[in-house]
């Protein structure tokens, strides 16, 4: 298909190409190219006020950077920090090089060379940075430009506004931001923020200076194979991060710790650990096994019948040991478990392991969400909650 054609087709289907922010002197570097995407709308609706905002709000990034862009043994570039980077520290925040359905229609499309009428139709500087990406589908992919993007998108976001292309996805083309490399036991995650067209990697485990900063591609809920699987068939690679450079039984282990995560957020689990912890409060909040993590008590293969011989105390601790072993922090279990880690240390009055996990909360807090959710607090002032010393002499000295 020729550009013209090209040209034709977009224009009579409801697709357009438009820049924001929209004022010319915006330097390349802070231009995301979006291309819009109306459904059944039709093209006549794409942009107007009620679609896309006009006014993409402002955002400031790390100065100095705290990171840069050089060669990692096996993996080709990378990103790889350049100071000593804290839980909860921004690494980096970007507008990305484009902003674009995560899938066009056939009968929208009608041929892949729409990718290469996006690019084609972005600043000179950025449609270079583009095709500095790898693209790691290969010379039978779809095409070359679409290989790109698929290798390096991020997504996916709803509709960029509401009730406009009702129930497409979007996905996000980084700039400095997808060259960071995939691990199991990544230090890094990434959010959207689409008020300032934004994405933004945090760190959720402190990370060396010389110390590649790493993200999860995928699945990172489950098993090695899967993994595996997933990373060979959508990235064209074998992971050899720690968790997967291991031997079979190495392997198996971390499986086992990965399914005990996921098994603390799952069905009625989270209910039955919260009356446990309830429970070991009634009881008096006896330290039964010392102050030492009581991973030892739990044997995986066995966890739901082992769970049961822990409090509500342990449990915690044990969920907590795991996600930081495998720096794997599932969404619906680390902060509940860490809110109750507080608390229980908070009634033994035990000072400075409130401020630790309460340290711990607020960089995971902010790595998440951006903000310490009041953890921070918590963490200068551990004497001052509610739970502190609660019990008084109704505790088990």
């Amino acid at each position: 298909m020729s550009p013209a054609s090209t040209q034709e087709l977009v224009t009579r289907c409801p697709l357009r190409y438009v820049e924001y922010p929209q004022e010319p002197s915006v330097p390349s570097h802070l231009v995301t190219g979006v291309m819009l995407y109306s459904g059944t709308e039709g093209s006549e609706n794409i942009e107007n006020e009620k679609a896309f905002p006009r006014v993409v709000k402002p955002f400031t990034a790390p100065t100095p950077p705290v990171y840069k862009i050089a060669p990692v043994k096996g993996a080709g570039l990378g990103v790889v920090a350049t100071t000593d980077i804290a839980r909860g520290q921004t690494i980096m925040r970007e507008r990305p090089l484009l902003l674009h359905p995560a899938v066009i229609p056939a009968k929208v499309a009608g041929n892949v060379d729409v990718y290469e009428y996006m690019v084609d139709s972005m600043r000179p500087e950025n449609k270079e940075a583009v095709y500095a990406l790898k693209n790691a589908k290969g010379p039978e992919w779809h095409s070359h430009t679409k290989g790109i993007m698929d290798t390096n998108s991020f997504g996916g976001f709803n509709a960029p506004a509401p009730g406009y292309g009702s129930g497409i996805t979007y996905v996000a083309l980084g700039r400095d931001i997808s060259r960071i490399n995939h691990s199991c036991v990544a230090n890094a995650m990434w959010l959207w923020n689409f008020d300032t067209l934004t994405l933004t990697v945090t760190a959720h485990t402190p990370i060396r200076a010389g110390e590649e900063v790493t993200i999860g591609y995928d699945e990172a809920e489950s098993p090695h194979s899967r993994r595996r699987e997933v990373l060979r068939r959508r990235y064209k690679f074998d992971c050899k991060c720690p968790a997967c450079d291991q031997d079979t039984m190495g392997r198996l282990a971390g499986d086992m710790q990965r399914l005990v995560v996921n098994l603390f957020a799952y069905n009625a689990q989270p209910a039955r650990d919260a009356a446990a912890f309830d429970r070991w409060l009634a009881d008096g909040a006896p330290v039964a096994h010392g102050h030492a993590c009581p991973t030892a008590l739990l044997q995986p293969l066995s966890f739901a019948r082992d769970v049961e011989r822990l409090d509500g105390f342990e449990r915690a601790r044990v969920a907590l040991a795991y996600m930081l072993a495998l720096r794997y922090f599932h969404p619906d279990v680390w902060e509940p478990v860490l809110a109750r880690i507080v608390k229980g240390y908070s009634v033994l009055e035990d000072e400075e392991r409130v401020r630790e996990h309460a340290l711990l909360a607020a960089g995971l807090r902010k790595a998440y969400t951006g903000s310490d959710g009041g953890w921070s607090e918590v963490a200068r002032r551990p004497r001052d909650t509610d739970w502190w010393g609660k019990l008084g002499e109704k505790r088990v000295r």
